[in-house]
């Protein structure tokens, strides 16, 4: 996995989960396991790398990450 991947993963966690989470109720170990993201996927179901690293890679001010 690449930064430019995690960081897609990240943002995809933290727009999904944003509205569970305050400082009253914070992520913890045990309730990250729980956490489910959609992510997009190639032909055969596994996670599409490449179109991750490629969409952040083209935002303004991706390729200085």
């Amino acid at each position: 996995m690449s930064k430019f991947s995690a960081i897609f993963i990240t943002t995809v966690i933290n727009f999904s989960e944003n509205y569970k989470l305050a400082y009253g109720r914070q992520c913890r170990v045990g309730d990250s396991m729980n956490i489910s993201v959609k992510l997009p996927q190639t032909v055969d179901g596994t996670p599409d790398w490449q179109f991750m690293e490629d969409h952040i890679k083209s935002l303004p001010y991706g390729d200085r990450i």
